[in-house]
């Protein structure tokens, strides 16, 4: 692995694609499109920022990712400490002067509420049960209030938002109960480890039905049209849905990596969902 590819695996490319999608889908949302100026900005301030977020995340995850993904930049040795904490310190400056560009309103979400949480998730709430989630679930839904601020119209992003942050939530849970043994090693203390694999799948289960009900009412507050349910429904309603049986069905292994990964690429059908709602 080049150091430059090192570099490109720690900012974790598909969750900065996903970023940029998201950017670029909450423009969308407004008639007539944004100038291509906030687009922009908007964009390399959610992939810098998340880009800046992973590298820390990875920083202080090392001796846990010793064992849970020992193939990582840092745990292999391919980068060190000091490589990825200036990684992380330049990606968070750009992050947020391309946030200064989209306005006060966007830089005060960038500046004071998002990067601050991201550091603190790293340092403090992801080893604390439940907590480290709820932040990192907060994270990602804000992402689409502060592109809907940039663009003019913090409103906007509400309702993407929300769902965004209970499909996190979940996709989080999820990871922390693939990630147990290291977590275990490291010291964290998930909610697996505090309430038991068993007793979390059942809530992650229930959560995942509770997203699946929630998912039309968009469409019943009169937010998106009868085209969001045509896309939110099949690809991601009944996915959600397989995945709730599968953590309900007792077994002695589960793939909760593979788990995680259906709920990743779900996410790009949920940002699918949302474009058909607004525009057809």
């Amino acid at each position: 692995m080049s150091r430059i590819n090192a570099y490109f695996v720690l900012s974790r490319p598909i969750n900065l694609f996903l970023s940029a999608i998201t950017a670029l889908i909450t423009a969308t949302f407004f008639i007539p499109f944004p100038s291509w100026y906030k687009v922009a900005v908007a964009l390399f301030a959610v992939v810098f920022l998340n880009a800046g977020a992973n590298a820390v995340n990875d920083l202080y995850d090392e001796a846990i990712d010793r064992i849970n993904r020992p193939n990582r930049p840092l745990p292999s040795g391919k980068l060190s400490p000091k490589n990825v904490r200036i990684f992380a310190i330049i990606t968070f400056v750009l992050g947020n002067l391309s946030a200064l560009f989209a306005g006060w309103i966007s830089f005060i979400i960038a500046a004071v509420i998002a990067t601050p949480l991201m550091i603190f998730y790293s340092l403090y709430f992801k080893r604390t049960p439940f907590m480290g989630n709820f932040v990192i679930a907060v994270i990602l839904g804000l992402a689409f209030i502060f592109c809907s601020a940039t663009y003019g119209d913090m409103s906007r992003g509400i309702t993407p938002a929300l769902l965004a942050f209970f499909y996190t939530l979940i996709r989080e849970i999820i990871k922390d109960l693939e990630d147990m043994k290291g977590d275990r090693a490291g010291g964290a203390r998930t909610l697996p480890l505090l309430l038991g694999e068993k007793k979390t799948r059942i809530i992650t289960a229930l959560l995942l039905i509770f997203l699946v009900v929630i998912l039309p009412f968009p469409v019943h507050l009169s937010f998106y049209s009868t085209a969001y349910l045509k896309v939110v429904l099949p690809f991601v309603g009944l996915p959600l849905l397989g995945i709730a049986v599968w953590l309900f069905v007792p077994r002695e292994n589960f793939n909760y990596g593979f788990l995680s990964q259906i709920l990743k690429i779900d996410m790009f059908a949920g940002l699918a969902a949302i474009y058909a709602g607004v525009h057809f």
